[in-house]
C-alpha cells in the first residue's frame, strides 16, 4: 500500500516535466508550420526572379510546377467557357464551377430513413450513415434508362434524352452558320469556335492546334501511344476510345443509326451519310484547280490530282528526250 502511494507521488512529480516537454514540442511544431507558411508566401510573392532563393523549401514534385507557374508565367490549363487560363489544374476546376454553378461541397444527399433529416455532401458519407440505422443496408441498384433503338443504357433520363437525338436527328441546338445541330449548348459552342477559327490548344510535339482540350488529349495519344484500346471481338487496336466504340457499333453490332431522308439506306457514320446525300443532291464541293472537275470527297480529288502530276512528269521527260 505504501509502495503504491510512493509510486503515485513519483508520477505526480514527473508529470509537470512531461507536460512541459509536450508543450515545448507542440510550440516547436507550431513554429515550424508558421515558418513554412511564411516561406510559401515568400515563394509566391517572389515571381520576378529567375533564381528563387526559397525553392529549396518546395518538395521536388512541386518544384517544376512552381517554376512554370510563378517564374515562367505559363498557364497551360484553359477554360473552355471563356478565354481565361490557369497555371494549375485545380484552379481551372474551381473556375469552371463559376460557369456551371456546381457546388461540390453542398450537402445534397438526404438520408431516407424514417424520421432522419440528415444531409451529406457525398454518396459515400450517406451510405456510411445509413448503415448506422440498419447494418444490413445495401446501396440500391442505380436505375437504368435503356435506349429502345440500340439498347444502350444510361444512368439518368437526361443522358438518355441526349443520346436519343442521334437516332432521331432532332437536336435542339442549331448552328446559325451551317445546318449542323447539336444535343447540348456546350457542343454547339465548341462547333461555333471552329467556324471562328479559335484553336487555343497547341500540341507541344508537332505544333498542331486544336479547339478543345479533349481534342488535344486525343491527338497527343497518337504521339505517346500511352493509351491503347484493343477490340474484344477482333485484332484491331485503337488509340481513341471513341473510334473503338464506333468500330464495335458499326462492324460487330451492325448498328446503322444515320438514315437517308431521300431513300431507305442507312449508315454507321454521319460523314458517310453526308457523302451519300450528295449523290442525291448532286453537290460536289471539292473542285480540281487544274481542270475544274468536281468531287464529293476530298480523298477522290487528291487521287485525281495525281493524274495531273503524272502527266506533267511525262511532258518533262518527253521534252528532255527530244532535246
Amino acid at each position: 500500500m505504501h509502495k503504491a502511494e510512493a509510486a503515485n507521488e513519483d508520477n505526480r512529480q514527473q508529470s509537470p516535466d512531461k507536460n512541459l516537454e509536450t508543450t515545448v514540442e507542440n510550440n516547436s511544431n507550431d513554429e515550424v508550420f508558421e515558418n513554412e507558411a511564411q516561406k510559401d508566401d515568400e515563394v509566391r510573392d517572389n515571381d520576378s526572379s529567375d533564381s528563387c532563393e526559397n525553392k529549396s523549401t518546395l518538395q521536388v514534385r512541386n518544384l517544376a510546377t512552381h517554376v512554370k507557374t510563378v517564374h515562367q508565367k505559363l498557364t497551360p490549363f484553359s477554360c473552355t467557357h471563356c478565354s481565361r487560363s490557369f497555371g494549375k489544374k485545380e484552379s481551372l476546376k474551381r473556375h469552371i464551377m463559376t460557369h456551371t454553378g456546381e457546388r461540390p461541397h453542398e450537402k445534397k444527399f438526404p438520408c431516407d430513413f424514417e424520421g432522419c433529416e440528415s444531409l451529406f455532401a457525398t454518396k459515400q458519407g450517406l451510405v456510411l450513415h445509413r448503415k448506422r440505422h440498419d447494418p444490413a443496408y445495401t446501396t440500391p441498384e442505380p436505375k437504368k434508362f435503356v435506349c429502345e433503338t440500340c439498347g444502350k443504357t444510361f444512368s439518368t433520363s437526361g443522358a438518355l434524352k441526349k443520346h436519343s437525338y442521334i437516332h432521331t436527328g432532332n437536336m435542339p441546338f442549331h448552328c446559325g452558320v451551317c445546318d449542323k445541330r447539336y444535343p447540348t449548348a456546350h457542343k454547339l459552342k465548341e462547333h461555333t469556335m471552329r467556324h471562328q477559327g479559335i484553336k487555343n490548344h497547341t500540341c507541344p510535339e508537332c505544333g498542331l492546334k486544336k479547339t478543345t482540350r479533349h481534342e488535344l488529349r486525343v491527338h497527343m495519344n497518337y504521339h505517346t501511344k500511352d493509351k491503347q484500346f484493343p477490340c474484344e471481338f477482333c485484332e484491331h487496336v485503337f488509340l481513341n476510345q471513341g473510334n473503338l466504340k464506333r468500330h464495335i457499333r458499326i462492324v460487330h453490332r451492325k448498328i446503322k443509326s444515320y438514315n437517308c431522308t431521300h431513300c431507305s439506306q442507312s449508315f454507321g457514320k454521319a460523314e458517310t451519310l453526308k457523302h451519300h446525300i450528295m449523290t442525291h443532291t448532286g453537290e460536289k464541293p471539292h473542285a480540281c484547280t487544274v481542270c475544274g472537275k468536281r468531287f464529293i470527297q476530298l480523298v477522290a480529288l487528291r487521287k485525281h490530282a495525281n493524274v495531273h502530276v503524272k502527266n506533267e512528269r511525262r511532258k518533262i521527260n518527253h521534252s528532255s528526250c527530244t532535246e
